[in-house]
C-alpha cells in the first residue's frame, strides 16, 4: 500500500476543479460528487503526485455515488521458484521456474536477476500486466560450480514508489554434488542405482518417479539415466 499522496485534485472535461484533497494511509481518495442531474454520469480526471511521481488517472462517476478510487499502485512479488531437480552435478544443464506476480494497479517493464549465492547466472527484462502473473524458465549451468548446498535466488530490484519489498526475492536451496549421486549423501553407490532402476520407464507424477534420477531432464528415467549413474559407481566426496 501506498502513504498518502500530496497535491491530489478531481478535474471535470472542462479542466475545472471538482474535488481538492488528500488520499488516507492507504493511498485511496475517498468523496463523493454531486452533479445537477441527479442521473448524470461523467468521466473525470484525477492528478496526485507522489514522492515526485505524477500520477493520472481517468475515472467515471455516477451523481450521488460514494466513490473509493484506488490510486496507482507499484508492487512486484516473486511467488515461485522451482527447480527441476534439487540435487544436481557439478557438470549439468538444469532448469529453474521462476514465478513473478504483478499486484499492483499499473503493467510493469522490470529486469529479474537469478543467482546462486551472489553470483548471477541469468537475467531477463520481463512485462507483465496488472493483476497478472508469467512464468520464466531458465537454464542453469553448473559447470565449474563448487560442491555443496547453493542458495538460488530470483529477485527483482525495488520499483519506483514500491514499498511492499519484502517478496522482491524468492529463494531455493540446490545441493550440487557428484554425477551419480541421487540421494545427495556425497557417494554413488547402491542405493543411487537402485533408486533410478526402480524408476525405470516412469514419468513425472508416477508413483515410482524420482526426479533427480531424470538426470537430463528429458521427463523420463530411461537407460541413460541407469547408466550414466552405474558408470559413476564408488565415486564420492569428500
Amino acid at each position: 500500500m501506498i502513504a498518502s499522496a500530496r497535491g491530489m485534485t478531481l478535474f471535470d472535461q472542462d479542466g475545472n476543479v471538482v474535488w481538492n484533497g488528500q488520499a488516507d494511509s492507504l493511498g485511496n481518495a475517498n468523496f463523493n460528487v454531486t452533479f445537477t442531474d441527479l442521473n448524470y454520469t461523467d468521466t473525470l480526471r484525477l492528478e496526485a503526485v507522489k514522492n515526485g511521481e505524477s500520477i493520472t488517472q481517468s475515472i467515471s462517476l455516477l451523481s450521488n455515488t460514494p466513490v473509493i478510487l484506488p490510486m496507482l499502485r507499484h508492487d512486484i512479488a516473486i511467488t515461485g521458484i522451482t527447480p527441476y531437480r534439487t540435487i544436481v552435478s557439478d557438470r549439468t544443464m538444469t532448469s529453474v521456474n521462476v514465478t513473478v506476480a504483478n499486484q499492483g494497479s499499473v503493467q510493469e517493464t522490470f529486469t529479474l536477476i537469478v543467482s546462486y549465492n551472489s553470483t548471477a547466472f541469468a537475467s531477463q527484462m520481463i512485462t507483465v500486466g496488472n493483476g497478472s502473473t508469467v512464468k520464466w524458465l531458465l537454464i542453469w549451468n553448473t559447470t565449474g560450480v563448487n560442491l555443496g548446498n547453493h542458495t538460488v535466488t530470483a529477485s527483482v530490484g525495488q520499483l519506483p514508489t514500491e514499498t511492499d519489498t519484502a517478496d522482491n526475492s524468492l529463494s531455493r536451496i540446490i545441493q550440487v554434488s557428484i554425477l551419480g549421486d541421487i540421494n545427495g549423501d556425497g557417494r554413488v553407490d547402491m542405493k543411487d542405482v537402485s533408486k533410478v532402476a526402480a524408476g525405470f520407464q516412469t514419468h513425472f507424477g508416477d508413483v515410482k518417479w524420482t526426479i533427480n534420477g531424470d538426470l537430463d531432464e528429458n521427463g523420463v528415467i530411461d537407460m541413460k539415466d541407469i547408466s550414466t549413474t552405474a558408470k559413476h559407481f564408488g565415486e564420492h566426496y569428500p
